[in-house]
């Protein structure tokens, strides 16, 4: 008896959060529960609907045997229907518009794709020391195609990882790395200094991102890559990264190599949004993230704000430029991807923003891995031909 209500209970809390996610991604950015549905839907979609779809046959089976009499059945089977049948319809609305958002940005997905949409585990070949930097020791996570397959130069991928530009490292997003590595991309993924309450870094991280760029092409062919075929890509605070080097490179303000191309995954952009509103999981804002970075207020140091936002550096001899960001993102709006795509839409650099419906502040690695490939098809020297 006491197995069974507690099966009965784990049940209900599994429904229960079914029906969370499936209508909590309809909310408000927000409310708690929206960011909540948003943070899990990418993950867990395939799941919504599976355990949705087996709780709704098992409460129709009951449903029968008691002849289609409603009033036969318990508060609790009630209670199951009701909840499977909503989640069950919310989430096989939502996947035709996520599963149509998605193949329109070149990539495509099916029911079961959220299953693997963590990726695979990476684990780095090596890690370099690229330079010392008050006394930090700054390194590169590298992660190499097998050797019998470098029969010629491969692509360059380089990667900036995000965390509010003070936490987080370079093997942050392994998985991801390890999707390029199989791929046949030599991967290179960055550190730099942190931010710190005492030691802001608005000006030293782009640094340090030149100064790994240029350690990467001095050293690609050493690991099989050919340092002409560079991308850059980075999420979140190292998106930002990503496009500040790409516009001040193609402006001349820095000297390091030229990417082939940037793809960047919900890059910050807008800094006063993100200074004012930025939550995950977390019924009011995120205080310090921006104000850490650049050291006060964006009111004290509007130069640094400036030296900081892509927007500033956006120009004509800019190489292409995928975004992919989450509508729902309650870290980085979505709205200073548009602006900036906007921008490059007035110079005519090619560019492609991918809006993935649901999703908040992390993208699923497969859709975002999918669209990027696809992306890089179109620019010559920068897909693996299988």
């Amino acid at each position: 008896m006491i197995l069974k209500k507690l099966l009965k209970g784990i049940a209900l809390v599994i429904s229960v959060l079914m029906l969370i996610i499936s209508l909590g991604v309809l909310g408000k950015d927000e409310w708690l529960v929206t960011q909540i549905a948003t943070i899990f839907y990418p993950m867990m979609f395939s799941w919504v609907f599976i355990i949705s779809l087996l709780t709704l046959v098992i409460g129709i089976y009951k449903l029968a045997k008691e002849k289609w009499n409603l009033k036969a059945l318990s508060k609790m089977s009630i209670a199951f229907l009701l909840m499977s049948s909503t989640s069950l319809s919310a989430t096989s609305i939502e996947f035709v518009h996520y599963r149509n958002a998605i193949v329109k940005n070149g990539a495509n997905i099916n029911l079961l794709s959220s299953m693997d949409a963590v990726g695979k585990k990476g684990i780095p070949d090596e890690k370099m020391v690229y330079a010392t930097k008050e006394r930090e020791e700054l390194s590169i996570s590298i992660y190499k195609p097998k050797q019998e397959n470098l029969t010629e130069l491969r692509p360059v991928y380089v990667y900036v990882h995000g965390g509010g530009w003070s936490s987080s490292d370079s093997e942050s997003n392994a998985n991801y790395h390890q999707m390029m590595k199989e791929e046949g991309y030599v991967s290179f993924s960055i550190n730099y200094r942190l931010a710190t309450d005492d030691r802001p870094t608005w000006d030293k991280q782009i640094e340090d991102v030149n100064d790994a760029m240029k350690w990467i092409y001095e050293n690609a062919k050493n690991y099989g890559g050919d340092p002409e075929r560079i991308f850059l890509s980075g999420e979140s605070a190292g998106g930002n990264l990503a496009l500040v080097y790409g516009g001040r490179v193609s402006e001349g303000s820095l000297d390091g190599p030229m990417p082939k191309a940037l793809t960047v995954i919900y890059p910050a952009i807008d800094l006063k949004w993100t200074s004012e509103n930025a939550r995950f999981m977390t019924p009011s804002y995120i205080p310090g993230i921006v104000e850490r970075y650049i050291g006060g207020s964006l009111e004290k140091y509007p130069e640094r704000v400036k030296a900081v936002n892509p927007l500033t550096f956006v120009n004509k001899n800019l190489p292409p430029v995928l975004i992919i960001h989450g509508q729902k993102d309650t870290m980085v709006t979505i709205n200073g991807s548009r602006d900036y795509i906007n921008e490059l839409n007035k110079l005519g650099v090619k560019n492609q923003l991918a809006e993935i419906p649901y999703s908040n502040h992390g993208t699923s690695a497969r859709v975002n891995f999918d669209i990027t490939m696809n992306f890089l098809k179109d620019i010559k020297g920068m897909r693996i031909e299988k």
